[in-house]
């Protein structure tokens, strides 16, 4: 399995001297997308593999599925 295009970038930026990499995914949906990426990563002997995925609830998002700006700048406050 390839690793996705976005994935893909993020693995390219990643210092070759990093031990730990944390990732925050603000729309994880099913999370298919990471084993692809995490299995490089283990490749690579990556120490530490830190992934928080978000699912938004229905509620905070608006008719096109699209979370609200209010409930987005609410989780940078806390991040």
């Amino acid at each position: 399995m390839s690793v996705p295009d976005s994935e893909w970038k993020l693995l390219e930026a990643l210092p070759e001297d990093a031990d730990m990499v944390h990732t925050v995914d603000f729309d994880v949906g099913q999370g298919v997308q990471w084993p692809p990426m995490i299995e490089d990563l283990a490749r690579r002997r990556k120490r530490m593999v830190r992934l928080i995925g978000i699912e938004w609830q229905e509620e905070d998002q608006d008719c096109s599925g699209v979370t609200s700006t209010r409930r987005s700048e609410e989780m940078k406050t806390r991040l």
